[in-house]
């Protein structure tokens, strides 16, 4: 459980040795702020992949066989902000055909700019060799959908769910969960795997929802 010996990592993912689509464990080859590469572990979600920057908050552990590790509580992703970071995101994005050597030709065009490029000033891409008009739209579809997705996990967590919880919901509902959580938090009893009535209670009552709420009195009832 987190607590406030907790250590901050920040750090740039190197690669994904392993991830649960169902769980939500994953298992991160990352390098630091001072190149050091490690191992990082727990629930993760999906959106954080290779060449995503992460803020991780958890404890330094060490693996009889794998050796020193760090076993990660809560972690989030922050925008690159490095030209190396922002094309490996980009290579990362699952936009069909952008692999590295694309993203690369991206970043030598825009800069650390990139990403600031493509949310303001999308068209530009078009300057690229290898940008037509389709992919395009899927590259501003995709990096729209990834901070959708980053935005509804961080508020699950920021409203005291835990990360294993918030994968769920967010695996279960996707960009749609913020919407339907604060519609009636009580459908989690039905829809999210290990979700019973006191969780989705603690979830109710963290985003605002009234004691005497219609829906809380209704769920109670049936429980």
């Amino acid at each position: 459980m987190p607590s406030n010996n907790d250590t901050l990592l920040k750090a740039t993912v190197q690669k994904v040795t392993y991830r649960d689509v169902t769980s939500g464990f994953t298992i991160l080859r990352v390098k630091s702020d001072d190149s050091s590469e490690t191992t990082v572990l727990g629930t993760i979600p999906d959106m954080i992949d290779t060449g995503s920057n992460i803020i991780a908050r958890g404890k330094w552990q060490t693996h009889p066989k794998f050796g020193k590790q760090f076993k990660a509580y809560n972690i989030s992703e922050v925008e690159p902000t490095t030209e190396e970071a922002i094309a490996k995101y980009l290579t990362a994005s699952g936009v069909k055909g952008m692999g590295e050597v694309l993203a690369k030709r991206i970043v030598d065009k825009f800069g650390d700019d990139t990403l600031k490029i493509i949310d303001d000033d999308p068209e530009k891409l078009l300057e690229v060799s290898g940008i037509g008009q389709n992919k395009l739209e899927q590259i501003i579809e995709t990096i729209k959908q990834k901070r959708e997705l980053r935005e509804t996990y961080l508020f699950f967590i920021n409203n005291g769910i835990s990360a294993n919880l918030a994968h769920r919901i967010c695996n279960t509902y996707g960009s749609r969960a913020i919407e339907v959580v604060k519609e009636n938090p009580y459908i989690l009893v039905r829809s999210v795997w290990r979700i019973g009535f006191a969780t989705a209670d603690k979830i109710a009552l963290s985003i605002g929802i009234k004691r005497d709420s219609p829906e809380r009195l209704k769920a109670g009832v049936i429980h």
